[in-house]
């Protein structure tokens, strides 16, 4: 009886130090990513994409596993064995610590101040030309490839996870250079920012409708929000670094509803079947924001509770080098999405993708996870750096706040899903126009003095 006793204390203790462990460890991590956030609001010139990122962050590693833990709230169809994963939450919780202290000694480390010049000087116009040209031809080649516009409109769901029974590597490739739409988008918006005028408004909304129903074909949720982000982070360079309240927050409001019924309003368009949005309550649609956040924390927790640290052995840092390849017919590796979606739903899938830490994780443990955190601080700041002298100097609005806008919106996935051969491919065609801006010298990085 004694012994039975004792034992109901040590468990008790136990339990009641691992609670106050994960606390006190959640709290430090939300604390660090408020450090970002407030240095940045605080800063009489900035770009808010540093609050952009970290705000993120604070999301999936802070607050989606505070609820999960606590509550049990949050989760997602994916987590098939999280009443088991507890305490591998406790070593995530410190990994994650580890990371944002790396991030902070990266942010804080010297560095070059820079600018962004992005001009044409009387090819301006002709260059936005060539850009719709190269859109529309895009555009048309993938119709073609799929079998016509209506094929692709009862099959984009599965076109866009490379299931269909259609497949082609060539209209893919194609679909590519169809982002450059969103490009003009930015582009059309600062000249009516910077002109007003009918014409320019009118010029504005045919190739915002134009871009609006590119990404509606694209089948997904990301693009629509990645539009209304990029526009709003055109308006913060243009208002001088001063943040547009209203239309932040009507980005945000709208973000949310895209967010929660995207899914479905999407499915009815494409899915050709006739669905009503189902009507939940404020706690249902909070609990749904979680959810699209949660994989990142969760990816960790599972390599963790499995040992896997280390595992990938930096494969992913190269193998996407291999990725084109498959234009040709040749089978090349998948890509981290894939052994991370294996190994927490035991189906050989990209569903989920593992986020920066679980992915630094894989490649080479708890150590490089700390020296991603540094590399992560380092180009979040010199980032954010060359937005701010950018605003700062006399540049080529028209070009060069689209192009920071794309770099705002496309950057963050390079962190939140952290899949080197799925990225490369979303910003392929982005690639391509930069190197050949910087190659024939329309693009030039200039050293910022203060």
């Amino acid at each position: 009886m004694g012994l039975s006793v004792i034992n109901v204390a040590v468990c008790m203790t136990k339990f009641f130090f691992e609670e106050l462990f994960f606390a006190i460890i959640l709290g430090f991590n939300f604390f660090l990513c408020l450090v970002f956030i407030y240095r940045d609001l605080i800063s009489k010139k900035t770009s808010y994409f540093v609050s952009y990122v970290f705000f993120a962050m604070s999301i999936s590693y802070v607050i989606s596993p505070f609820f999960v833990y606590y509550f049990d709230f949050g989760l997602n169809s994916y987590h098939v064995e999280f009443d088991g994963l507890k305490a591998a939450m406790l070593h995530a919780n410190v990994v994650v610590f580890l990371f944002l202290i790396g991030a902070l000694v990266g942010f804080y480390f010297p560095h070059r101040e820079y600018s962004l010049d992005f001009r044409f000087h009387r090819n301006k116009k002709k260059f936005i030309v060539a850009i719709f040209a190269i859109v529309c031809f895009s555009f048309w080649l993938f119709l073609v490839s799929y079998g016509g516009l209506e094929y692709v409109i009862n099959n984009i769901s599965r076109i866009r996870s490379g299931t269909d029974d259609n497949k082609n590597y060539f209209g893919a490739f194609a679909r590519l250079f169809t982002c450059y739409i969103e490009f003009l988008v930015l582009f059309f918006y600062v000249r009516f920012f910077n002109n007003k005028g009918l014409v320019n408004l009118l010029v504005f909304l045919v190739v915002f409708s134009l871009g609006l129903m590119k990404l509606l074909l694209d089948g997904g949720r990301g693009g629509l929000i990645n539009l209304f982000v990029g526009i709003l982070f055109v308006s913060i360079y243009m208002n001088k670094g001063r943040l547009p309240v209203i239309y932040m927050a009507s980005v945000f409001f709208l973000s949310l509803a895209v967010g929660i019924y995207g899914k479905v309003y999407l499915f009815q368009i494409f899915g050709g079947v006739d669905l009503v949005p189902p009507e939940i309550t404020v706690y249902e649609k909070f609990e749904k924001i979680l959810q699209e956040y949660s994989h990142q924390y969760y990816s960790l927790v599972v390599a963790i509770k499995q040992d896997l640290g280390g595992v990938r052995y930096f494969e992913d840092l190269y193998v996407w080098l291999l990725k084109p390849l498959k234009l040709f017919g040749v089978d090349v590796p998948d890509s981290i999405s894939y052994y991370n979606t294996y190994k927490i739903t035991g189906v050989w899938d990209s569903e989920v993708p593992p986020g920066v830490l679980a992915f630094s994780y894989y490649q080479g443990g708890v150590f490089f996870v700390a020296v991603a955190g540094v590399f992560f601080g380092f180009l979040i700041k010199n980032f954010n750096s060359i937005a701010v002298n950018t605003i700062k100097s006399e540049c080529d609005t028209d070009l060069t706040y689209p192009m920071l806008a794309i770099i705002s919106i496309y950057l963050p996935f390079a962190f939140l899903n952290s899949d080197p051969a799925l990225f490369i491919q979303w910003i392929f065609a982005y690639l391509l126009l930069f190197g050949f801006m910087v190659l024939t010298r329309n693009i030039k990085f200039r050293k910022f003095d203060r």
